[in-house]
């Protein structure tokens, strides 16, 4: 009887321990798999965190340097500027825009049901017509010193202190290093802008054409350029049309808008 109750007494005991060691088993293995899936993660998280930036290519190194050659010399006081041609000769400045002209457009006719699609060069339409009363989708079109709107998408009349800031891009802005390389451009000329210059009368004595597209420019006479050329150049002027509100040619550059 004795040794009955012995056997069922150390049974028991025997069954609570295996209980005990699977429950902590059962827990040590939850503890491992949780810190495993934490340290996982905070390592996935750094990992994100701390991604060092790419280095920058050669190309685009050598972009940057030839990008950051201008600088501003004061050379010429406003006085001064103002006596180069053809700011001393100019009464009134414009600033203009309009599409460029491709050799040949197709220009739909609103006046044609059939909507048929015409095909006309600037030759034809400068044929047709007075000048003044004629129709040009695309271009810069002065003639006698006139100039005919219809082309234009925007048009600005210069003031004093505009004139000034222009001329000191164009006068005061050079290399900051002696014969440095510069970029002349592409070999297009796509002008989508253009100072305009106005005598005392009224008439139209010389206008410059200038490419940001480009970086061309051309003018009317052959004696009006944009100063020392330095690569940050064209983007100096840009930025100058911009701040006096024309957007055409210099943020805005899409010329398939011959519908009427």
């Amino acid at each position: 009887m004795k040794l009955l109750k012995l056997i069922l007494i150390t049974s028991i005991i025997f069954q609570c321990t295996l209980i005990a060691l699977g429950e902590n088993g059962i827990h040590a293995n939850k503890l491992i798999l949780s810190s495993d899936t934490i340290k996982y993660s905070t390592k996935s998280k750094k990992k994100i965190k701390h991604k060092l930036p790419q280095p920058p290519t050669r190309a685009q190194a050598l972009k940057d340097f030839a990008n950051n050659d201008c600088m501003f010399m004061k050379r010429y006081s406003v006085v001064e500027r103002l006596k180069h041609y053809p700011f001393s000769k100019a009464a009134k400045i414009m600033i203009v825009s309009y599409p460029f002209w491709y050799p040949e457009e197709q220009i739909h006719n609103d006046n044609d049901t059939t909507n048929k699609i015409d095909t006309i060069t600037r030759k034809e339409i400068n044929k047709s017509g007075k000048f003044i009363d004629s129709i040009f989708p695309a271009g810069l079109h002065v003639r006698k010193g006139i100039l005919n709107y219809s082309s234009l998408k925007e048009t600005i009349y210069l003031n004093q202190h505009q004139i000034n800031s222009l001329t000191n891009i164009i006068y005061n802005t050079a290399y900051k290093k002696k014969n440095m390389i510069y970029d002349p451009g592409a070999s297009c000329f796509n002008p989508r802008n253009a100072l305009v210059f106005l005598d005392k009368n009224g008439k139209i004595f010389d206008y410059l054409e200038v490419c940001f597209e480009c970086q061309r420019y051309s003018s009317l006479s052959g004696k009006i350029s944009i100063g020392t050329y330095c690569n940050q150049k064209y983007d100096l002027l840009k930025q100058s049309l911009i701040g006096m509100g024309i957007k055409y040619g210099t943020i805005e550059t899409r010329d398939y808008l011959f519908t009427k």
